[in-house]
């Protein structure tokens, strides 16, 4: 994935890994369940949290739709109103970009930038 956050050195040399794909691994399946979402992912980004998300979703199975602006995206005018739902749909972009695209229906929204004032709104 070329999305490594940890580190550990040991006699045998170094090991890397990525501890956000390992709590995603748990965290994707019962958002879904929990908030009774399809089976499937709309996700938004395409840097190293998308990289991320999109190995485990190929690696659970979960169907993953994604759009980003690097792809040719028109991300500020993404509609979404016609896709099926209720999907969970996963903000990876980076903290300056706020989702403002058209939904309707019930979706359920993660946004990777917790805390973060702006989409908070």
């Amino acid at each position: 994935m070329k999305a490594v956050n940890c580190l550990r050195f040991g006699p045998q040399g170094c090991e890397a890994t990525n501890t956000d794909w390992t709590a995603l691994r748990l965290l994707i399946p019962q958002v879904l369940q929990k908030h009774g979402a399809k089976r499937e992912v709309v996700l938004l980004g395409n840097g190293v949290m998308a990289r991320v998300t999109l190995d485990l979703c190929t690696r659970l199975s979960i169907p993953c739709s994604q759009y980003a602006r690097s792809l040719g995206d028109a991300l500020d005018r993404l509609d979404l109103a016609n896709e099926g739902q209720p999907k969970l749909i996963i903000n990876a972009c980076g903290r300056e970009f706020n989702f403002t695209g058209n939904l309707r229906g019930a979706w359920v929204v993660w946004d990777y930038n917790y805390a973060h004032e702006k989409h908070q709104k």
